[in-house]
């Protein structure tokens, strides 16, 4: 059922023949998405659905992408599984000046003259469901056993260092 992802594709011409692509695109295929993952040992499961749009008449596509991506938790630094299930609307504009007559939900891209690859596409998409700051839903942040709650009254009980600016300032007025 599943395919290899075609190197380049015709919007026009996929859109009219109401083409549907299903693919698995392993990730190590996305060098953006190598560095931003800590391994890259699983697939991007790929269903592409390409039609003409109803406003524009332009090429558009259904996409979504499916994928687990293996990321390092911001606060412990362990690799966690981060499950990716993403879907969205695109449309292939002539001109970017059409895109006004469309609803917020549809990404818009230019529309090529030529052939173009769908794994940048994929790619960027993927990368826009990471997480600024990937962490563990779960995990809280470890204290280490070093510190001890005298070491925090010592730190509480050192003298203001602006406390002589502020003797000096009052002196001035």
């Amino acid at each position: 059922m599943f395919t290899r992802l075609p190197d380049l594709v015709d919007p026009l011409f996929y859109a009219e023949q109401r083409r549907q692509i299903k693919a698995k695109v392993p990730q190590f295929q996305c060098p953006r998405l190598l560095k931003a993952i800590s391994e890259a040992n699983g697939e991007i499961l790929v269903e592409m659905d390409f039609f003409r749009q109803k406003q524009t008449g332009a090429p558009a596509f259904d996409l979504r992408l499916k994928t687990e991506l293996k990321l390092r938790c911001q606060r412990s630094l362990q690799v966690f599984d981060l499950p990716v299930d993403v879907c969205i609307q695109g449309v292939f504009l002539p001109s970017m000046q059409l895109a006004d007559e469309l609803d917020a939900d549809w990404e818009v891209y230019n529309l090529p003259d030529d052939k173009i690859s769908l794994l940048p596409i994929i790619e960027d998409e993927v990368l826009l469901a990471i997480p600024m700051a990937p962490k563990l839903a779960d995990e809280a942040m470890p204290w280490p056993d070093s510190l001890k709650s005298d070491e925090v009254d010592e730190c509480t009980d050192k003298p203001n260092p602006f406390s002589a600016l502020a003797k000096l300032k009052s002196q001035l007025k």
